[in-house]
């Protein structure tokens, strides 16, 4: 992923699209790599929102908590325009503590 082009980056979000909508064994494994495309790319409110997604869903207790970690990320990474973002940032972390 790290070496792929911009371009090349949007193909692979299409694909994992078609991947997660086939609802079988790989939607949340897909959904995440998905995610980190998202993140690349400065989509991080798309990112955002299937982190939402994985949390409401039926992904497995590891995805749930790789979601929980994604979304603290994105708070503090957009802190600097608002801070209640390092609250929500935190509370995602107390979440990641608390099990």
């Amino acid at each position: 992923m790290a070496s792929m082009a911009g371009q090349s980056l949007d193909r692979a979000i299409v694909l994992f699209d078609r991947v997660v909508q086939l609802n079988g064994e790989l939607k949340w494994p897909r959904a995440t790599s998905k995610r980190l495309i998202e993140r690349k790319l400065g989509k991080s409110q798309d990112a955002l929102v299937l982190y939402d997604e994985v949390l409401n869903g039926a992904a497995r207790p590891a995805e749930k908590r790789e979601a929980i970690c994604g979304r603290a990320t994105y708070f503090l990474k957009i802190a600097a325009t608002d801070p209640q973002n390092y609250l929500r940032a935190i509370e995602a972390y107390d979440k990641l503590a608390i099990g």
